[in-house]
């Protein structure tokens, strides 16, 4: 048994504010996202989910932050993944 290819590192299946959810990529500086993993951020986002791409413990405490306030991406410093 194990996680599909791609599958985001973490993944929160509950409903906070306007998120259905929050789904976090973790990358490394010069860390890419593979297809695999593109198509299930992207099967998130359409799903209303908070979707993430993270390559520093700040950007992740703002994001999760964002998330359990329920609060919008409107004025924050974080890019929301998007589809190329």
């Amino acid at each position: 048994m194990g996680v599909k290819a791609g599958y985001p590192d973490l993944v929160i299946n509950r409903s906070s504010g306007i998120w259905t959810g929050f789904a976090v990529e973790l990358k490394s500086d010069t860390g890419r996202v593979s297809q695999d993993q593109q198509d299930w951020l992207e099967m998130f986002l359409d799903e209303g989910y908070l979707v993430v791409v993270i390559r520093s413990l700040d950007v992740f405490i703002e994001a999760a932050l964002l998330y359990l306030k329920g609060e919008s991406l409107i004025g924050s410093r974080l890019a929301a993944f998007s589809r190329k």
